[in-house]
């Protein structure tokens, strides 16, 4: 049995899609804050794991799944937000997409982060002359497995890349599954490169071209684009876990950051079980309002489409009536030809229905090369509307 599990709310590729994180008792927790840095046990519930060294259990921390391999979304541990779910990145209101870069699909490993870790955006690192990210620390999972978003897994180290972000330190360390079936046989890098030729190399030129295609110039790195071994990394690990504990303890400037957590118990942010199902629900519902009142500009097409034709329909003919003012909401609903069918009623309530299918995902998606949301499956979606339509017809 999987020590954490997820609960997911609103619908995925949309602004108020989160994944929550429960433990094993049910209760909600904060994947940022809750779930230890390190895997202290050689087992897991009682049952050994597939560990390849006594060495490395020193070596052993759990990972955040955040991106599946071979996905292009770009989902992340929302640090300002309370018990920090899982979330899909936002620029410039819109949701953000990586683009594939030739000749891959989407993110090329599992990409997530190591909860209780924070690289502090006031503390310059003096191997990189710059400050943190202000984030949990990422990690790019190599093995061979295409894990879920919200799996917890236990990674072992084996180095680390150096990537300069807008002039922020952002490392990008490089770790394995302990269960992967070659983790027996992968240490470091030196065995990465024997294992997995090119592995590597392709993962610098992903880290410094995936910005391109959105018209930004190539990333830089630190060390030259050099990789650092196992021990660096480790370093790094244990300086960004420090930088999380005085974030914990409020011995720091956290700014936006939400600390609330619910088993840190000596942390002034500290909260019950009870008060963390509260938070939940509370941000559940405040992003179901935010939704609800989005103006037309976030809409998709097809709503905006019947949006637009609602004063013509309700001008159509009306109970033979050829006066083109626009009947009282208690009237009898509207006779008219419509873009759907030679016969369609636009009743209010219709319209509502129209409005709930498209946000909630009710019709399909359709995505450009890159992985981005283009629009809808038009047929499809009036096909849904038309059968709804004929289902409210007086």
């Amino acid at each position: 049995m999987a020590l954490y599990c997820t609960e997911e709310r609103g619908q995925p590729h949309s602004s108020d899609y989160r994944v929550f994180f429960k433990n094993m008792a049910g209760h909600y927790i904060s994947p940022f804050h809750d779930i230890p840095l390190t895997v202290d046990s050689k087992e897991e519930n009682g049952i050994p794991t597939k560990k390849a060294r006594n060495d490395d259990y020193e070596n052993i921390f759990n990972m955040v799944v955040e991106v599946p391999r071979w996905t292009n979304a770009k989902m992340e541990i929302a640090i300002e937000e309370p018990l920090n779910p899982i979330k899909q990145d936002v620029k410039n209101g819109k949701l953000r997409y990586v683009a594939n870069i030739f000749p891959h699909k989407g993110y090329i490993w599992n990409y997530g982060a190591l909860p209780q870790t924070w690289e502090d955006p006031h503390q310059i690192d003096q191997s990189t002359d710059c400050c943190g990210d202000n984030d949990p620390i990422d990690v790019c999972e190599i093995g061979s497995k295409v894990f879920s978003r919200g799996d917890v897994i236990h990674v072992k180290i084996l180095g680390v890349l150096a990537l300069i972000d807008e002039g922020e330190t952002d490392w990008k360390l490089i770790a394995i599954n302990v269960n992967d079936p070659e983790a027996s046989k992968i240490h470091d890098l030196d065995d990465v490169r024997k294992y997995k030729p090119g592995y590597l190399e392709a993962t610098l030129n992903w880290f410094r071209v995936y910005k391109v295609p959105e018209g930004k110039p190539e990333n830089k790195f630190a060390f030259n684009g050099e990789f650092k071994n196992k021990a660096f990394a480790l370093e790094v690990i244990k300086s960004t876990h420090e930088h999380w504990k005085a974030l914990l303890m409020k011995k720091c400037d956290g700014g936006t950051i939400n600390c609330t957590n619910v088993q840190v118990c000596d942390s002034p942010f500290h909260c019950t079980e009870e008060e963390a199902r509260s938070l939940v629900d509370s941000v559940s519902t405040s992003l179901n309002q935010d939704r609800n009142e989005e103006g037309n500009e976030e809409l998709p097409k097809l709503h905006l489409y019947f949006l637009n034709m609602r004063h013509s329909l309700w001008k159509a003919e009306s109970c033979g009536s050829s006066d083109e003012t626009e009947p009282d909401e208690s009237a009898p609903p509207a006779r008219a030809a419509g873009p759907l069918g030679s016969v369609s009623y636009l009743q209010p309530a219709v319209l509502q229905m129209v409005t709930e299918g498209i946000l909630h995902g009710c019709f399909t998606l359709t995505y450009s090369p890159c992985g981005n949301p283009t629009g809808l499956k038009e047929a499809e979606a009036r096909k849904w509307v038309s059968t709804k339509l004929v289902k409210t017809m007086i």
